[in-house]
């Protein structure tokens, strides 16, 4: 499946927004999927949107 990461196109071959998560970001990371922060996993369907991984670090500079 095709996603987009941080604005990077890649191919993954997970079905949820929390297993993309734990294959290539950080048990702290937020999820933003299609605009809106997560905090139940969501499936993801290919080219579905933005897909985000905020570190939390970063998170907290912005408020």
């Amino acid at each position: 499946m095709n996603i987009t990461i941080n604005g990077k196109e890649i191919e993954i071959a997970c079905q949820t927004a929390f297993e993309v998560r734990e294959q290539i970001g950080n048990p702290t990371d937020i999820v933003i999927l299609n605009g809106f922060q997560i905090e139940k996993d969501s499936k993801i369907s290919e080219n579905d949107g933005n897909r985000l991984l905020y570190p939390i670090e970063m998170c907290n500079l912005v408020s």
